[in-house]
Order: structure tokens, then sequence, then C-alpha cells
């Protein structure tokens, strides 16, 4: 499709929040439709991304919504806008509005749009739309994707069914990630959209599901590909091949996206519909598209010579790609300006200027096809002119780092792409590059600015010397306050695990908070919970409280030898309990092949310690018996538990640096676990600060101090002055004069 007029689409929509000065968590406020509200929890479960620093931010998710009339259950594409709110709740803290947009899936198939425009529509809506619940949504234009290194990347990991975390974008805002999240999936069929999910900012501790991600690090098991590079791993067997279409097709980025918006059946990233997803690829990498339509202020084509081949080409439609492809062909011994004066005269636009610098990365520059030419200096130059414009840096940065890097660019090409200017000022003045430092080659009103700015900081920096020698008393400095006294924090601490709870509480400290250590089963309800429990996650969600993070903190299994015994000289079968795991077995036979597996019944085998039964048992870790020792032999094979911390929305923030590092760096134990846990958020967070009430004011600086400042003041001033002077009689020296004439 290339650019249909806007139509409207209908759509259902959610509030979720909460109301001013309340004391409930976030759920729905209100909603347009009553069969959509249990579809919430499920989603807000599935894809949640963690707290967000920064709004709005945007998540896209599918959904399936059952149909009251068949009971079928129809596919909707649902963007979730995330912003802040004007209202707070009973603490004083903001409150972040999330507004969910269900779009009915067969309402795009005769009209692909791309999650842009959507957000467009709904960004601009009312909190609460009225009916009729339709917004204006212009189609889908190909020629508005442009893909880089990292968006191929992505997409091929995608096709293969992983999930990808985008990293290094943290400064990028939010609307250049969600064009990128159009244009990733501009480089699939447009029927995975109704399986697909992304968010412009998810946390790197938070497990979700989402597809396409941004955050910091990517989080355990999931791709990472790096803004503006690509990813950091190989890719896959299914990655790799996808990304070879996309790299090695034979029409333009625009048709070959036109043509995978029209595949709008509903597919799954699955590998039932891989197969498909990539033979819809192939078809349209490789088919012929329509004659493209004229540029609406089409500059008059030069007459060129073409042969009787390449005019039978240009009459079907050539593509930048075929003729590209058509010129890499060439022999050293043909004439190779035939063709490539076809080839430039279909770089119309953007898109053509890029698939143009991609044939010469793919092709080293037609090396083969020049070098034996005489006038190969001046084919180079035509090409390097025709693929990177001045105003369009954006784009080619990338392809002329490719090229400069490559062994295989001619000598020509890289003089040819050095010279190409860096500051996108002077380019779009039309001036040769200039250096910053040479003042005489700046325009007359700069040097004005940059005289009468250096005057007047002259004369302040005097003034205020002259103010500070006149005789008087210092003024007193401004009297040090207690700091307000802090709020009371409960935690619940079940897993009795002294360093983690104390790093807790020393990173609560650090926020200006009271943590208060609340014994297990006192009916208050704690704003931190801490727990080994798998089962945790479902209290957290009754408490009201969201996943912080998880640490290692041993093992769940442990190996018991009886005292003097060693291991693996003195043992010969480990006696385990009947539901122990065979993977684990495998491991530690394939480590040591003598070592048997004797299972017995899980209530039995405490039982058989008792008795002095056997020479070695793996038994939970809270199992104990008398004539036996634990032995770290197996610890390296035994699965290890993890400890969870959950706290509020507000607490989340606080306590989730302290998490990533003990996840990272693991939870020690020791005879002092304050002191330890002290030193391990001194190195995270910065000191707290502490003011000590006094009644009497602070007394300032001492008086050489300065005099030190009054010094480096005077010489300044002076210096500032006579700069000014010098600029304003001498400019001649400086390389120009204040007219704007320049020296030879």
């Amino acid at each position: 499709m290339n650019g249909d007029g806007a139509r409207r689409i209908g759509f259902e929509w959610g509030l979720e929040g909460k109301e001013h000065g309340s004391y409930d968590e976030y759920g729905l406020l209100r909603w347009s439709a009553e069969r959509l509200a249990h579809v919430f929890d499920k989603l807000r479960a599935r894809y949640a991304a963690g707290t967000p620093s920064e709004l709005p931010q945007v998540t896209i998710v599918p959904a399936g919504i059952e149909v009251k009339d068949t009971g079928e259950k129809s596919h909707n594409v649902v963007l979730a806008i995330h912003t802040w709110s004007d209202n707070r709740d009973f603490t004083g803290r903001k409150v972040a509005y999330t507004r969910w947009f269900f779009v009915p899936y067969h309402q795009l198939q005769d009209h692909p749009v791309s999650y842009q425009a959507l957000y467009a529509a709904f960004d601009a809506l009312p909190l609460t739309p009225e009916p009729p619940l339709t917004v204006a949504v212009p189609a889908l234009d190909p020629r508005d994707v442009m893909p880089g290194s990292d968006a191929l990347a992505a997409a091929a990991l995608l096709a293969s069914g992983q999930q990808v975390c985008l990293v290094g974008a943290d400064g990028v805002p939010m609307a250049e990630r969600l064009r990128f999240v159009d244009t990733v999936m501009a480089l699939l069929p447009y029927g995975l959209r109704t399986r697909f999910s992304a968010a412009t900012w998810t946390s790197s501790t938070t497990k979700h599901r989402i597809k396409l991600s941004f955050a910091r690090y990517a989080p355990e098991g999931v791709q990472a590909v790096h803004w503006g590079q690509g990813a950091d791993i190989p890719l896959d067997k299914y990655s790799a091949e996808y990304h070879r279409i996309l790299r090695n097709r034979d029409v333009d980025y625009p048709d070959l996206i036109g043509w995978l918006a029209d595949q709008t059946e509903p597919l799954w990233f699955n590998d039932d519909d891989r197969p498909r997803v990539f033979e819809l690829l192939r078809r349209s990498a490789s088919q012929s598209p329509p004659a493209r339509p004229p540029d609406p202020t089409p500059a008059p084509a030069p007459a060129v010579r073409r042969g009787p081949e390449v005019v039978e080409v240009a009459h079907q439609g050539p593509t930048v790609a075929a003729l590209a492809k058509a010129l890499s062909k060439v022999t050293p011994t043909e004439d190779a300006r035939p063709t490539l004066d076809a080839l430039l005269a279909v770089v119309w636009n953007q898109s053509d200027r890029e698939a143009l610098a991609d044939a010469l990365v793919q092709y080293h520059c037609f090396r083969h096809v020049f070098n034996q030419r005489g006038d190969r200096d001046d084919l180079y130059k035509r090409l390097i002119s025709a693929a990177f414009k001045p105003d369009e840096r954006s784009m080619w940065a990338s392809k002329r780092r490719a090229l400069l890097r490559a062994e295989n660019t001619p000598e020509a090409v890289i003089l040819r792409l050095k010279a190409l200017p860096s500051s996108r000022w002077w380019r779009l003045k039309g001036l040769p590059r200039q250096r910053w430092w040479r003042f005489g080659t700046w325009d007359r009103r700069y040097r004005l600015a940059c005289t009468i700015g250096v005057s007047a900081l002259a004369i302040v920096l005097i003034g205020l010397t002259a103010l500070r020698l006149l005789p008087g008393n210092d003024t007193p400095a401004q009297q040090a306050f207690p700091p307000p006294a802090p709020q009371t924090i409960l935690i619940n601490d079940t897993a009795d695990q002294p360093y983690v709870t104390e790093v807790i509480k020393e990173a609560l400290r650090r926020q200006g908070y009271a943590p208060v250590l609340q014994a297990p089963g006192t009916p208050e309800n704690p704003a931190v919970l801490i727990d080994y429990d798998a089962n945790i996650l479902n209290e957290l969600a009754d408490r009201g409280l969201t996943m912080v993070g998880d640490a290692k903190v041993g093992t769940l299994d442990i190996l018991l030898l009886k005292h003097g015994a060693r291991f693996p000289g003195d043992v010969e079968t480990i006696h385990v309990r009947d539901t122990f795991s065979k993977d684990v077995e495998r491991k530690i036979q394939d480590q040591f092949p003598k070592v048997r597996f004797s299972p017995v019944p899980a209530s039995q085998l405490p039982a058989e310690l008792l008795q002095n039964g056997p020479t070695a048992a793996i038994v939970s870790y809270n199992v104990a018996a008398e004539d036996y020792e634990t032995s770290p032999d197996l610890d390296e094979f035994l699965p290890q538990r993890k400890i969870i911390v959950g706290a509020d929305f507000a607490l989340k923030p606080v306590l989730e640096p302290a998490m990533d590092r003990l996840k990272k760096e693991g939870v020690k134990s020791s005879d002092d676990p304050k002191a330890d846990a002290k030193a391990f958020v001194d190195r995270i967070y910065s000191p707290a600060p502490a003011l000590a009430p006094s009644a009497k004011p602070v007394s300032g600086p001492a008086r050489s101090f300065w005099d030190i400042i009054l010094i480096v003041c005077v010489i300044v001033g002076v210096g500032g002055l006579v700069a000014a002077v010098f600029f304003f009689r001498v400019p001649s020296r400086l390389k120009g004069s204040m007219a704007g004439r320049h020296r030879l």
C-alpha cells in the first residue's frame, strides 16, 4: 500500500488510575464496555513492564475478546498510553493514568495502519471519549519507513520467535522508540500484529512476556539489540536466514514493506506459522513491484545512453536494488556507464538513496567493475553524490561508517566519504567546514555577541570584586535545621536472612524512611515483604505489593555426609527422595560416574538419617541429622533458592538498585550483617544528608579562601577587558575583520 487517505475506525476504551486523595490501589476508573473489564486484569498481569521513571510511555499488546453473538474470540490490537494525571493519592504522590484503547483487528485488515498513527489519534482524545467511538487514522505509508541495522536484527530475531530488548537507547525520546517499533514490524508480515506486544520502556528486573521492549540492559533469556548498531550476539539459524533475505532483497524497502503490509492474515510467532512467515518474506522480497509513481515535482531526467537490455528493464519499472544488481554483474571489459546512468536515473527520493547506499556496501562500491577504467574517480564521485545528501546525515551515517571500515572500499570513495561535512549548520548554509576556534572566520553578529558578552562578564566580575573588598562584616551563613521526622515503614521478614534485611533497611534509611522489622503473623500490612517461598508472588498481589527483585541465597537441597566420610571417595550410593530431579542426577553422574542414586519416599528419608543409615543423602536445606555434616561438594549441581522482595508502588524504585546489585553479586553471610549491609549500600546510594540543629549562625569559609577567589576574579576581569579591546582594535590578526572580510 502506498498511503491511502485517513479512514475512521472504531474502538473501545478504559481508564486506569486512582481518584484524587484515594487510599485504594490502581484500578479501572471508567470504561466503555462492561465486557472488557475482565480483560484488563489479565493484560496488566501478563504484560506488566514495571514502574516507569518518565512518562508518557506506550505499551502495545494483543487481546482476544469473546463475541457475544457467536462465542468466538476476536483479535484486538491494544494501545496502553501511560501519562501523569493531576491527581495525588492520600500520601501526596502523583497518580499515573493508563488509557487503554482496543481496536478490532478486522478493521485493519483492509486498512493497515502504523502504531504511531494510532497513538497520535488516541492521544488527542479526552480522558473519557463520548460516542461515537471512532477516530480517523491514515493508512501505513511504506515510504516513511527507514530501517537500519538495529531494526533488521530485531525483525530477524522476532521472526525466529525470540524476545528482543533494545539497549543503549536511554536518552532516546518515546516518539523515536515508537517509530522504531513501527519500523521493525514493517519488516514482518502485518498479520503478526495479532500476537505482537511491545513497550517503549520496561524495567530490567521485571520478568515479562513482551516481544519487543526497551530497557537499560536485557533481562536473562532475552536477546539484546544495541540501538543504532544491531544484535550483540550471533544470529541463530532462523534469524540469520530472515536477516539474509532482508539484506539481499531484489526490491527496494518501500516496495518490500508495501507487500508485507498486504499480508494481513492473522499469524503466530511459533513453529507452526514460521514457514508461512518466511515464505511471505521470500515472495515479497523477490517479486517485481508495480511501476512507481512519479515524484510530485520531478527534475528533468538527463539524456543518457542505454543499451537495449537496459531500456527493456527500465520500461518494466526498475528499482534501485534490481539495477544495482545488474551493475554488479557487468564485466570489466563492458561499458558500465549505460547501466550506471539507468541506476542513477531511478534514484528519486530518500528511500532510493538509502537503497543505493546499501548496494554500495553490499557490492563494495562496484570496485571490480570500475577499477580498470580510467574515469573510475568520476564514476565513484557520481555514486557517492547520489547516495549521500548533506541534509540526510541521520540516514547515511551508519552506511558511511560501514564503508569506511570495509577492507574492499576503493581509496577514491574513502577520500570522498571523509570529506563529507559533519556539521549540519555549515551544510545548510552551503559554507565550507570551519573550525570553531578561528574567531576571524565567524559571522559578524557572532563576533559582536562574543565581544559584548566578554565585556559584560568582565564588568560583572570586577563589580563583585569591588563589593567584596568594601569594609564590613561577613554576612552570616544560613542556619541549618533538623530534617523532618521520617515516615515509618514496616518490613515483614519470613526468610531468616539478616544480610538482605539489613540491606533493605539501610536502603530505606538513605531515602528518608524509618524501617521497622515486623514479626511474621502480626495483623499489620507491611510495605516491604521478604520471603523464600515462590508462592509469595500471590501474596504480594493480595497485599497490593509488586515484586522488586530476587537474589540467590543458597541451594534448595544440600548434601549430607557422615562424619569423617569424603566425597566421592567414600560414597558409592546417595539416597535421595523419589521426587528428586532426574536432570540433576544425570549432571552429577556425568561428573562422578561411579556414584549411584537410591530413591526413597520423601517421608521416609529423614527417618533413615535418624537411624544412622546411608553414608550420603541429598535432602532439603532445612533437614538436619546427628552424625551428619553438610558438604558443599555438590552445590554447583543443586538448584539454588531465591529470596524474593516485594514492596508497594512508592518504594519499588527506592529498592530496585539494591536488588539489582544483589542479583549480580549474590548474598553474603557474615558475623556482622549490619556493617556489611551498610558497606554494600554505600557503594550504591549517596550518603544520607544529616543536618544538625543549630541556634547559632554557621561561620563562613576562611578569609584566605576568599582572598584566592578575589585574585582570580580580578585577573579574569582585567583579562576580559583586554581581550575585548583587542578584538575591536586589531581584528586583522584574527584572519578576518568585523565587516566579515577574510584574509587569504
